[in-house]
């Protein structure tokens, strides 16, 4: 048997005071005290299962001699028995367990660090899982930002080599706002709408960004609603078969749209310029 399995079975003991200035009882109390959560967690069940057996234990008769005994010291003294009878009778059946439901003062200070140290382990427990939770939210949102980073570093250098071309956007119509660019990169055959001042969209509203070609031929490219500041950007893939694009436009369109046309609605718009 492993050393920490003896002292395992010695806890029931512990509780109950029976160890109470022994070897074991020093060994018991050196064990605890190093804070292993097992033993402290099963002693305090142990602490409560004893505290409990004064209530759950049928009373146990005394022996004919021994009432006897007792009735006879009872009549010798009426006048104690007029005032004690009753706290006579209580002894008589729990006196047997008062050492039960009554740990030694080692037992109790032991089954106090029990209790704390089980609760210790518990907040322990829920901080580490809160700082876990932190730390990968954390990740996430770094992983996001070093994307962003990457997708400025691209649209950086593709300005920088010529292989870029910026489009300018600007209203469209009286009424409307908002003003960004396209910045249209050549080599790598994409498109990103940068822009801002988008008015808030109704609940069956949504924008579209087209590639229109010669005047005509328009194609849809994304479809997207800005944030709440009104600031939308996006990539994406330009046509293969669309070597030339004259003009980008965003028009407002209903979400529930299968018409592969704009609508007349245009927001903003910009030529290209070469």
């Amino acid at each position: 048997m492993s050393e920490h399995a003896r002292l395992r079975e010695l806890l029931p003991l512990y509780v109950l005071g029976a160890l109470e200035g022994s070897d074991e009882c020093d060994v018991v109390c050196a064990h605890l005290a190093t804070g292993c959560p097992e033993c402290a967690v099963e002693l305090a069940e142990h602490a409560r299962v004893a505290a409990a057996m004064p209530e759950v234990l049928a009373p146990i008769a005394p022996r004919a001699t021994v009432r006897a005994a007792l009735e006879k010291k009872l009549a010798d003294a009426p006048k104690v028995v007029a005032m004690h009878t009753p706290a006579i009778r209580r002894a008589e059946t729990r006196l047997s367990w008062v050492w039960v439901a009554l740990p030694t003062a080692a037992a109790a200070a032991a089954i106090i660090a029990a209790v704390n140290l089980n609760e210790q382990l518990r907040w322990e427990k829920n901080r580490h899982w809160e700082d876990a939770k932190e730390i990968t939210d954390l990740s996430v949102e770094m992983a996001a930002l070093q994307k962003e980073i990457a997708k400025n570093d691209a649209l950086a250098n593709a300005l920088a080599t010529g292989d870029a071309q910026v489009i300018a956007l600007g209203p469209a119509a009286a009424g409307q706002t908002g003003t960004g660019h396209v910045i249209w990169n050549k080599k790598d055959r994409t498109w990103t709408l940068l822009a801002s001042g988008m008015k808030p969209l109704d609940k069956d509203q949504v924008y579209e960004l087209w590639f229109i070609k010669n005047g005509a031929d328009p194609r849809s490219a994304i479809r997207f609603e800005p944030d709440a500041k009104g600031v939308v950007r996006q990539t994406i893939a330009v046509p293969a078969d669309m070597p030339q694009i004259d003009l980008a436009a965003v028009t407002l369109e209903p979400k529930k749209n299968d018409d592969p046309k704009p609508s007349s609605t245009l927001v903003i718009a910009g030529k290209t310029t070469g």
